[in-house]
């Protein structure tokens, strides 16, 4: 018999996300309808008020030009 393996324990090839910085994290804006506008993920933090970003198409997923 095979046994069980305990639920609460993650499998070692699965990342935990890092909530400490935004960094890696996707995101989407809206407009003023609540309508998704555009989507994106923060590449770098250069400062603390300022991120460089990647845009994807909304409907696509493929990056923008």
């Amino acid at each position: 018999m095979e046994k069980r393996k305990n639920p609460t324990t993650k499998p070692p090839n699965i990342k935990s996300a890092d909530w400490t910085t935004l960094k890696g994290k996707f995101f989407h804006t809206f407009d003023q309808d609540g309508f998704v506008k555009d989507q994106g993920q923060i590449i770098e933090l250069v400062r603390e008020d300022i991120a460089i970003v990647l845009y994807f198409e909304v409907y696509v997923g493929t990056p923008k030009s």
